[in-house]
């Protein structure tokens, strides 16, 4: 820790750390996720530039098509996890915006996203015979990714102009640079889905953003600015 910064040791990527944003100075490098929409909001237009996708795959970018995107492998087992009526009220309510709308599937986990969601097919990297040669970088634990580049689903993401996603970090990145977009519908409480009765984890995890919808399991949605308002600290 340069420059005298060693009091930063141990700190909770999910708190606001004012030291941390106004006091490292310039070419300090620091690791960690700091996953905060607060560290990172004064600075979205940089990063739409910065996470530009070297590829550009704009098949789905449609008004009559939603991507779903759907993590898998250890996710099944967490509290992030999505059961398959997250998938349908999310595609129901689509279905609202616009009858014709028809769906496909970006995923790292094939297998369980035809039993989650069968009714849509798999689209992007899972689909495609090619591996990416990058693989053995994905999945963790149990879990090993054998699809295709994944760089492909990133710019569905990044292109599409309606989604349904999951609390999936992956698909924020995209999702959250994508200017195209007119609607995303995605978990509320983010990592705490199935399980919360108020919080956010991570906390400051909201993008205040008119295009974002919150779908609990009661299959209501809520605007950004709602949850911004009502979430418990």
């Amino acid at each position: 820790y340069p420059l005298g910064l060693h009091a930063l040791q141990n700190e909770d990527a999910m708190i606001y750390d004012d030291l941390l944003y106004n006091t490292v100075p310039d070419n300090t490098k620091i690791d960690g996720t700091f996953q905060r929409l607060r560290y990172i909001n004064d600075r979205k237009s940089d990063i739409i530039e910065w996470l530009k996708p070297s590829i550009s795959v704009t098949d789905y970018s449609k008004e009559d098509f939603c991507v779903i995107q759907f993590r898998g492998g250890e996710y099944l087992i967490t509290s992030a996890f999505c059961p398959p009526e997250y998938y349908r009220m999310a595609a129901d309510r689509m279905l609202e915006i616009n009858p014709n709308m028809k769906f496909g599937v970006i995923t790292d986990d094939p297998e369980n996203a035809n039993k989650f969601i069968p009714w849509a097919p798999i689209i992007g990297a899972s689909a495609m015979d090619e591996q990416d040669p990058l693989a053995h970088l994905q999945g963790s634990g149990f879990y090993e990714y054998k699809g295709g580049p994944i760089g492909i689903d990133y710019s569905i993401l990044y292109n599409a102009v309606h989604t349904i996603i999951t609390a999936s970090t992956f698909a924020f990145w995209p999702v959250w640079t994508n200017t195209k977009a007119k609607n995303v519908i995605a978990p509320k409480y983010w990592f705490d889905w199935s399980r919360s009765d108020g919080w956010w984890r991570p906390q400051d995890s909201i993008p205040n953003d008119e295009r974002w919808l919150w779908m609990d399991r009661d299959n209501n949605l809520y605007e950004s600015k709602t949850c911004i308002k009502y979430r418990k600290q």
